[in-house]
């Protein structure tokens, strides 16, 4: 990776005393991106914020020195249980004070063509790319906790609007959000607390990143940014973080790929979305936990980790019912030691790609799709969901295009997580990997939104494997905006 990045945190022209405090810190493969926004309204809110940097700046010393072997992975589940433990510590240190106080959080990690985002309050994440430019968290406040339908339109004069409801310190536990994605050729990232975009609106964010993005020169950026924020009132402290970062050409791999995963309108993303190599061996695993039986972030997490894990010890295809099959023992294995049997239940999908060969294997409502790329008329594979509707088709009750919207399609047949005499996933037969071929492992809360022909559209139009993915972003986006849209999730994989 080459990543160029420059920063700014100050107490801005009305506040006595900054309360954010900002973390910077890469290597040529590596970085970690931090903005941190001390709860002003609290007792010494700069206290949480600079506890926090300072967590991150022991943490990045610790592991800086081993970071090239580490996989991405391994990374993001242990960034995870460090914000927990980051969150237990300054908890304590206001308990111990009898004090109440905490941070927004918002973590870049960049680490070998791939990112996470850690986010707790309403700080926030950009990003921009060929063009496209979105926010990439959801803001912790009142209103984001509203469905989209029963939002008033006054909602803004509401007393509780843009209040935090949750904050790193502020309670013993929090709800982690957590995205993953892929980086294909170059992306513009900005980090920065609500004193930033309070101030600046999206329009004038996305010119300065679109400027970053083609001639760099990040401090110019931020420099551009201070001033618009400064020329429209700036009311608070002022922190930010521009960084670009770029995918080195390397030795030609057979496939490039990508990663996407995101909330939609709902509080928690529950779906999980992993890659990793060994060798000139990929796997590529999507969970998507059922919200419905509780705890369903976790047994996503749980599955797809536990499957790139063992995919580690045995990475030969011919083990790939073994991997699901100790994916389900240790998710089975948690259920109990948590007492929580009738919940932690969850989809998965994965595909391997190595030694000029696929295979893939499923259980669930999440898919995976095979395309030829550059061939109009080719049919398009796809697994067959565990599903009441996908039964229906089986039986001619309903037609195929019916399974998106059918009353019944979150009743699944088969899922992780509960117990079996016998496996209960499905998997493919080792094939040959074919140059052109195109596959897509989605959750159900892409493919409700995107039918086959669209997916395919997409393709053919596509230059790369992210431009794929983003036409078809877009397009889920479009159709499910306002419907209480579910996490929508896929992986793009190209041959």
């Amino acid at each position: 990776m080459i990543i160029e990045a420059a920063s700014l945190s100050e107490k801005g022209p009305c506040r006595k005393e900054n309360q954010d405090a900002i973390l910077e810190k890469y290597t040529k493969e590596t970085g970690l991106f931090l903005v941190a926004d001390g709860m002003g309204g609290h007792y010494l809110g700069s206290l949480a914020s600079r506890a926090l940097v300072d967590f991150f700046c022991v943490w990045w010393e610790d592991v800086s020195g081993f970071l090239s072997g580490m996989a991405f992975s391994d990374l993001v589940s242990e960034l995870k249980r460090e914000v927990q433990k980051a969150n237990q510590q300054i908890y304590k240190l206001y308990e111990d004070m009898k004090q109440h106080g905490g941070t927004t959080m918002c973590l870049l990690l960049v680490h070998k063509k791939n990112f996470a985002v850690f986010h707790v309050g309403d700080s926030r994440l950009y990003q921009y790319s060929r063009g496209n430019f979105e926010q990439i968290t959801i803001d912790d406040v009142w209103q984001n906790q509203i469905p989209a339908q029963k939002r008033t339109k006054n909602i803004e004069k509401d007393s509780r609007y843009g209040r935090l409801t949750q904050a790193v310190g502020w309670q013993e536990e929090i709800e982690l959000h957590t995205i993953t994605g892929s980086i294909s050729g170059k992306v513009c990232f900005f980090l920065c607390s609500d004193g930033i975009y309070k101030y600046c609106a999206e329009l004038r964010l996305k010119s300065q990143m679109k400027r970053a993005y083609w001639w760099k020169q990040t401090d110019r950026r931020i420099g551009n940014i201070k001033t618009v924020v400064y020329e429209n009132g700036a009311k608070d402290n002022l922190s930010m973080i521009c960084t670009i970062v770029k995918a080195e050409k390397g030795k030609s791999s057979m496939i490039q790929y990508e990663l996407r995963s995101f909330p939609g309108e709902r509080p928690v993303n529950e779906d999980c979305v992993l890659a990793d190599q060994e060798g000139e061996q990929y796997c590529f695993v999507l969970c998507d936990g059922l919200g419905g039986h509780g705890k369903g972030d976790l047994a996503s997490r749980l599955t797809a980790k536990k499957v790139i894990e063992e995919f580690h010890r045995q990475p030969s295809c011919e083990h790939m019912g073994l991997w699901i099959q100790k994916a389900q023992e240790e998710l089975l294995r948690q259920q109990k030691s948590m007492k929580a049997e009738e919940e932690m239940k969850t989809t998965l999908v994965v595909l391997w790609v190595g030694n000029r060969q696929i295979r893939w294997g499923h259980i669930g409502d999440s898919r995976l799709y095979r395309f030829q790329r550059g061939i109009f008329g080719t049919k398009i594979f796809r697994t067959f969901d565990h599903s009441v509707p996908q039964m229906l088709v089986a039986a001619g009750t309903i037609k195929e295009k019916e399974i998106r919207h059918h009353e019944d399609r979150n009743r699944l047949l088969r899922v992780m997580g509960i117990e079996w005499d016998s496996p209960r996933y499905e998997l493919g037969s080792i094939k040959p990997a074919r140059k052109g071929q195109a596959f897509l492992l989605c959750s159900d809360g892409w493919w409700e939104w995107i039918e086959e022909e669209g997916m395919k559209k997409s393709l053919q139009e596509a230059s790369c494997v992210g431009d794929w993915m983003e036409s078809m972003e877009k397009e889920v986006r479009n159709h499910g905006k306002g419907s209480e849209m579910d996490n929508f999730s896929a992986i793009g994989v190209w041959i």
